[in-house]
């Protein structure tokens, strides 16, 4: 597992516990007499938002890849097969080489 798994683990079973302590709290809401059931409410507000707060982070943006940066990509697989000895290892300076080679067949 990579660390950005085991935090959205993390954050699913904080967020699991959070709901499971709201649901506790409201039934325990309802075993209190009429007069003592507005104290819990602060709570359940409280245990909302954090719920709100979870979701908000659980969140993942992913990145959009620029126009050049698929031109690049595809300037680099074509030009690398110049830049690479028969059994695929790159020549002496040759990563460096087709690099610059993709950036410009990538600006043309």
């Amino acid at each position: 597992m990579s660390a950005e798994e085991v935090a959205i683990a993390a954050i699913e079973s904080a967020e699991a516990m959070t709901l499971a302590n709201l649901n506790l709290i409201r039934s325990v809401k309802q075993l209190l007499p009429k007069k003592y059931q507005s104290v819990a409410d602060p709570v359940i507000d409280l245990q909302t938002n954090i719920v709100q707060a979870e979701a908000k982070v659980a969140k993942k943006v992913t990145r959009k890849a620029s126009a050049y940066s698929k031109k690049y990509g595809l300037a680099f697989k074509k030009v690398a097969k110049r830049y690479k000895k028969k059994n695929g290892s790159w020549k002496k300076n040759g990563f460096k080489l087709a690099q610059k080679a993709a950036h410009k067949e990538a600006k043309k």
